[in-house]
């Protein structure tokens, strides 16, 4: 997801707003996918439902690079 998020930057002008919004949104949406697998009947549900939740949470957690070149960019 990190190409994705940059390429994403770079189309968009340098504007880091709306890809840096989406990933915390993928974050918060793959954390409360990952809490409802509680209430997911056992076994395969369950462990499918958690797999999916930090599947998303992880393409939000890709998006902490962006971080790193938004500080540089405003620094350098």
């Amino acid at each position: 997801m990190v190409s994705v998020y940059g390429n994403w930057v770079d189309s968009n002008g340098n504007k880091y707003h709306p890809p840096y919004t989406c990933t915390f949104l993928l974050g918060i949406i793959g954390s409360l996918i990952y809490f409802l697998a509680i209430v997911m009947p056992h076994g395969n549900w369950a462990i499918g439902t958690m797999m999916l939740g930090n599947f998303i949470r992880g393409m939000g957690g890709a998006g902490k690079t962006l971080a790193y070149s938004y500080v540089v960019r405003y620094i350098w």
